[in-house]
């Protein structure tokens, strides 16, 4: 386990937002790829015993290069993949040398840097591959090169063929390096700090039950831009103890009600088909958006919001505070995003409030790059702006913008409207 038996690898993982990491590893007779990914991506690899990693010519630039594309076979037509442009640098050089290597060490870790599987792999690596590999011209190591490849590379994936699936590598797992039902605790009080928190926390890869292990994952997400004063998590109402929202973030310019969806993270759920995936979030949007309908008229009904929080009871003087809705769900569909964004507009006429949706995978991207409340809210707005405008929300991709001379550049935000880093294969994705 290398959370373990390498802990100091913990701050170099903890740098990236997610993807193929190739983990340095000097003097180590292993070599060693980490895998960065949400949960459901880690159990549809366990369960499968596996992934693969398609290697993907693309002309860029004026440039004849390559891309990957890491597919985690939740659904065999459409999976769950990552998109991975190969630039000229090191870390590059490191993954090339991971990928054409015949045996391999692979960890999994999620969002919040925690392992939850570890294997000994075989890479099976077709020949024409690995000349594609070794001898494909790389681009510059540029934000604007990056994005090229990533707005291409949606489209060429959604059109692969059989000639494609013939050359991707096979990742084949063999023994396990960790125990595959492992249960474990995390007791770091730092990232426990909001209201409401029983000071530790417990994971697994399986959920059956998501609803407490998600809300706690998105209070800790939540710490990373706001201070985690400003988080209740389940607050309910002291008459009754009716749950108000999932989490609440309230701060001296708004109150955020977050209500959040889960599924349960099992081989049965991860492998249902699309379309009754499909079914599930549009309920769990409509459901959730009813939810804050009913958070919000509470909080309206006084100037002084009472709660109980994690036994406590809290008192706050809302002072005419602004209300703002957001709903996170496990998943959305691109091609659904008019309908997503027709129920949280209504919702926003409803509790005269900005309302919108995210998936959880955006979350985290919001905020691991987001600076603070106000970056954060900017980016909430510009979102929601475009939704009132254009009857459909944005997606924004962080962390691809020029520093300077960009137009992509909003209110000193590095983010723009693109593909997401993780998403599945359909065109336009």
């Amino acid at each position: 386990m290398l959370s373990v038996l390498r802990p100091e690898t913990l701050s170099f993982i903890s740098q990236f937002p997610g993807g193929l990491i190739p983990l340095p590893s000097p003097g180590e007779p292993d070599s060693v790829l980490v895998v960065k990914v949400p949960k459901e991506y880690i159990l549809a690899a366990v369960l499968k015993r596996g992934f693969k990693v398609y290697v993907l010519p693309i002309h860029v630039a004026d440039t004849d290069t390559a891309f990957l594309v890491s597919a985690f076979f939740d659904d065999e037509e459409e999976p769950l993949a990552i998109r991975t442009p190969l630039l000229r640098g090191w870390l590059t050089s490191l993954l090339l040398m991971r990928l054409l290597t015949d045996e391999i060490n692979v960890h999994f870790f999620d969002e919040h840097d925690r392992e939850h599987a570890a294997f000994k792999a075989r890479l099976n690596v077709p020949v024409a591959t690995r000349q594609l590999l070794l001898h494909s011209e790389l681009l510059p190591e540029t934000n604007f090169n990056a994005r090229a490849v990533l707005d291409e590379a949606g489209r060429i994936f959604g059109l692969r063929d059989t000639a494609s699936e013939a050359a991707a590598i096979d990742v084949e797992f063999g023994e396990s390096l960790m125990p595959e039902d492992l249960f474990m605790a995390d007791m770091r009080p730092d990232l426990h700090a909001f209201h409401g928190s029983k000071g530790w926390s417990e994971w697994a890869l399986v959920r059956e039950e998501p609803g407490p292990a998600h809300e706690v994952d998105i209070a800790q997400l939540l710490q990373r831009i706001f201070p985690a004063n400003t988080i209740y998590i389940n607050p309910k109402r002291p008459n009754n103890d009716r749950e108000i929202a999932d989490v609440l973030v309230i701060t001296s310019q708004v109150v955020l009600i977050l209500q959040a969806k889960d599924s349960p993270n099992t081989a049965k759920g991860l492998m249902a088909p699309l379309d009754k995936k499909r079914r599930k979030v549009m309920s769990a949007v409509s459901d959730a958006a009813r939810q804050v309908k009913r958070a919000a008229q509470y909080i309206r009904s006084s100037p002084t919001l009472v709660m109980k929080v994690g036994g406590a009871t809290v008192q706050i003087e809302l002072n005419g505070r602004p209300i703002a809705g957001l709903v996170v769900v496990k998943e959305l569909f691109l091609d659904s995003y008019d309908e997503y964004t027709s129920i949280l507009l209504s919702l926003s006429s409803t509790i005269n409030g900005p309302c919108i949706v995210l998936d959880y995978p955006e979350l985290n991207a919001y905020t691991k790059y987001l600076r603070d409340e106000n970056s954060f809210r900017e980016a909430f707005m510009r979102v929601f702006d475009a939704g009132r405008e254009t009857g459909r929300f944005l997606r924004l991709r962080f962390g691809l913008s020029d520093p300077e001379g960009s137009s992509d550049q909003t209110n000193g935000l590095n983010v723009r409207v693109g593909q997401p880093f993780f998403a599945r294969k359909v065109p336009g994705i």
